[in-house]
């Protein structure tokens, strides 16, 4: 699966509109991109109207048809619940307006184009560091939303890399448990509570940077701060900051700007009705779905965390990871030139 290039695609959107529904902002993974669509769709001629649906499944189709009543050319849904949202897709269809659903798959509909970040190379990633850098030992899973068809496959391929070392008795699983909207507070609670009983833990293989950062909280409260290995997903800002400070130990980094470009384009290939260059096709329970994926998720820990998050397809400037950080925790690249960072 390779990273869509676009090749072929008209940008010209002039007069164009697009129905942008996030299922929440709690997650502060969801701002980027959600602040990322608009620019990218904006360099393009397109206009796009965002609604935040915060956390309602009712909500977002309700505002999903209110987009379509204020006669957006296309939507964009990044689902709350994969299932839920199928009505939403149906709803637009019956007024030929076709949809994107963006990161996250929606169920068992007629559903024109999928666009996210590979996620089985996620989970494989994810799974693969954990065995190399903790290959024996007590492990914490933290999943994430069983809602969230993500959660699943992730889940799914990880769980298929560790079976061997499970089934041979090198890796012994503690806890194995869902974070409902990938939720830090529950995961604070359930590592917490896992902590009191199973004291020595290798690894906790969180779904996502959010997921981590609950349950670095805890290990952090039992004393046990950087001395477990903690499994992240997004690259979001305090996990590069987490793991330059030692607590987590990795994250997949995910480049919201190229997977931004790929939906609006996306969009404008079905308004204008031409060729899609997908990548691939996921079945959603009801059809193959055209996807373009971005397979560009390399993993990141303290030896190439700063040259990533800041680099070509970068969503950082040094300033902004290091700024809140002393300088004996910055990499030898940024203190070698320090004053240059300083002054980014």
């Amino acid at each position: 699966m390779t990273t869509p290039s676009g090749a072929g695609i008209k940008i010209a959107g002039a007069g164009i509109k697009i129905g942008l529904s996030v299922h929440s902002m709690i997650d502060p993974r969801w701002a980027r991109d959600v602040n990322e669509i608009p620019e990218q769709a904006k360099r393009m001629g397109v206009r796009v109207v965002v609604e935040n649906a915060s956390g309602s499944a009712t909500r977002q189709n309700q505002q999903c048809e209110k987009l379509i009543a204020e006669g957006v050319h296309a939507l964009i849904i990044i689902a709350l619940d994969a299932s839920s949202a199928s009505k939403a897709v149906e709803a637009a269809q019956r007024r030929g307006i076709p949809v994107i659903a963006y990161e996250r798959m929606i169920l068992n509909c007629d559903l024109p184009l999928y666009v996210g970040f590979d996620t089985l190379k996620v989970g494989e990633l994810l799974g693969r560091y954990a065995l190399q850098h903790a290959p024996r030992g007590n492990y914490i899973f933290l999943d994430g939303d069983p809602k969230d068809n993500n959660a699943v496959l992730i889940r799914q391929q990880h769980q298929k890399l560790m079976q061997p070392a499970i089934d041979a008795g090198d890796i012994h699983p503690v806890a194995e448990l869902w974070m409902e909207g990938w939720s830090m507070s529950q995961a604070w609670q359930a590592t917490r509570e896992t902590l009191k009983k199973h004291p020595q833990i290798a690894c906790v293989l969180a779904a996502s940077d959010n997921i981590a950062e609950g349950a670095c909280q805890a290990l952090g409260d039992a004393g046990l701060r950087g001395s477990v290995l903690v499994t992240g997903q997004d690259g979001l800002l305090s996990a590069v900051q987490r793991i330059l400070r030692g607590e987590q130990t990795m994250s997949i980094y995910k480049p919201i700007p190229l997977l931004a470009r790929a939906a609006v384009e996306g969009a404008l290939a079905l308004i204008q009705q031409q060729p899609l260059h997908a990548t691939c096709a996921l079945n959603n329970g009801r059809q193959d779905v055209k996807c373009l994926l971005i397979s560009n998720t390399p993993v990141v820990d303290k030896q190439n965390v700063l040259e990533v998050v800041t680099g070509p397809n970068g969503s950082f400037t040094q300033q902004q990871v290091l700024g809140s950080l002393p300088q004996k925790l910055w990499p030898a690249t940024a203190l070698a030139a320090a004053p240059a960072a300083a002054a980014s």
